[in-house]
């Protein structure tokens, strides 16, 4: 009797865990389903909008504008706060329209990742992140109803997302990047929405106005991975996307879909003093900089910059120095 009762307790405990495996399931098929919908509505559909981004303690804003036109699909950027300044993205071009020169981080992509650029693919994404439903109640943003998803690495080599997408156009409404603590790094949000939008002609470029940023796409690398400098160590899931190289520098960038962070190698002269490693962080970007001494006596500085934890780039930085050179740390 007493044997019979356990089989059947057993049984129900092996019920109940296979009634909560095929929930995770279900749960993250459905906000894969999600992430696909919100993939073609960022690619395919119009909409105008005011957007609030930035880290917690500092807020700016801008209106976006998005349309296809004769050339393909066009997206106006016009920040809202600091400099007067604009950005025109169409195809393979970053148009960008204010005084003075240009600075890092001055037209930054606001939707990023989860704009024109999120893969078309989420089967890499499913190597190195885990997706769910969040667990509460649905939240309005920008007036609409939405349904949030939570993006969570599955290592602690870089962070993780929640991502909030209008029910009615899949549209990503709001975004948060949170560390390992639940800290949130980077966040954006929209506050008004159209979706029945016809951007204007005069919101296009004109003759003469602006200067013009290209990029390109993966397949562009000219750095092979049995190459000197580059890392024998990335975090799982990222791949190199673009790299350049010259008599005196070399530049690769990789990118797992969602995070990215590029390596700068520059030799800086011969017989200079030498500096230790360097390590900041700012928001969600952290940067490590060191510079090490060959066998030939040349001093090259290895430079790590990308929105991943700053341990992360540590060892991106350690796997680049080739084993013949001899480390200032």
């Amino acid at each position: 009797m007493i044997e019979l009762l356990n089989i059947r307790q057993f049984i129900v405990i092996l019920a109940i865990g296979l009634s909560f495996t095929s929930s995770v399931s279900a749960d993250n098929d459905k906000a894969l389903r999600l992430l696909e919908e919100m993939n073609e509505a960022v690619t395919t559909q119009d909409y105008a909008g005011t957007v609030m981004f930035g880290a917690p303690d500092r807020w700016e804003s801008a209106r976006i504008q998005q349309a296809y036109r004769n050339q393909g699909l066009v997206q106006r950027t016009d920040y809202l706060t600091g400099p007067e300044r604009s950005q025109i993205r169409a195809g393979d071009e970053i148009v960008c329209i204010h005084e003075g020169e240009h600075r890092s981080g001055m037209t930054p992509d606001i939707l990023k990742p989860f704009g024109q650029n999120f893969p078309s693919s989420l089967s890499s994404l499913e190597q190195s992140y885990d997706f769910a439903l969040a667990d509460h109640q649905a939240e309005r943003v920008a007036g609409r109803s939405t349904v949030s998803i939570w993006i969570t690495p599955e290592q602690s080599d870089r962070y993780a997302h929640q991502i909030w997408l209008d029910k009615a156009s899949s549209l990503p409404l709001k975004a948060e990047m949170t560390d390992k603590q639940g800290n949130v790094l980077r966040r954006y949000q929209f506050v008004s929405l159209e979706t029945d939008f016809t951007m204007s002609d005069s919101d296009l470029r004109t003759a003469n106005v602006g200067h013009t940023l290209r990029f390109g796409h993966k397949g562009s690398s000219e750095i092979a991975p049995e190459s000197d400098w580059y890392p024998s160590w990335l975090p799982q899931g990222f791949q190199i996307q673009q790299s350049a190289k010259s008599d005196d520098n070399i530049r690769m960038t990789f990118s797992d879909g969602l995070a990215s962070f590029s390596l700068f190698i520059d030799r800086v002269g011969q017989g200079r003093s030498s500096s230790p490693r360097v390590s900041r962080q700012w928001g969600p970007v952290s940067a490590t900089v060191e510079d090490i001494l060959t066998q030939d006596g040349q001093q090259v500085r290895l430079s790590v910059v990308g929105e991943l934890p700053p341990l992360t780039l540590d060892k991106v930085l350690d796997s680049a120095i080739p084993s013949y050179s001899l480390s200032m740390k």
